[in-house]
């Protein structure tokens, strides 16, 4: 599905599970149990707090050249979060789904701002990264 850097974080649910468990074997995607895990959290979870899972697929997909860098296999960083340099893996999850929710705390953050939704809010630890994202940006980063 093609997306564009003009795409709004909250949306209607675009793709599925399977379109994106399909995309993430042909491309390669390494630690495919976490893959997979990562994916089903998006797909269940942004739905329901009104973000598309598609963008965050996407953007999962391109910080992490289709879960196949370091980030990924070393730390299950979904999108290069704390990274600031190339020897920087950052922060890292234990699992797919935690990674999952904390990219997700982190969409929302800049999408409407700190006040989470409750299918949410239990997920705000697993975001390290939620204090770093500048006051100018919170609740204004719709895209």
């Amino acid at each position: 599905m093609p997306m564009r850097n003009t795409d709004n974080i909250l949306g209607a649910p675009r793709g599925s599970v399977a379109e994106a468990l399909s995309f993430a074997r042909a491309a390669g995607a390494k630690r495919f149990d976490h893959v997979e895990r990562f994916l089903r959290e998006v797909y269940d979870l942004a739905p329901r707090i009104d973000i598309d899972p598609a963008i965050v697929v996407a953007q999962s997909a391109l910080e992490t050249n289709n879960w196949k860098d370091e980030k990924w296999n070393r730390k299950l960083n979904p999108a290069g979060m704390g990274v600031t340099d190339n020897f920087d893996h950052a922060f890292g999850w234990p699992n797919g789904e935690s990674a999952a929710r904390g990219q997700m705390v982190h969409l929302w953050i800049y999408a409407k701002g700190r006040t989470l939704p409750s299918a949410l809010a239990p997920f705000l630890e697993p975001d390290p990264r939620r204090d770093a994202i500048p006051a100018a940006q919170v609740g204004k980063t719709p895209t």
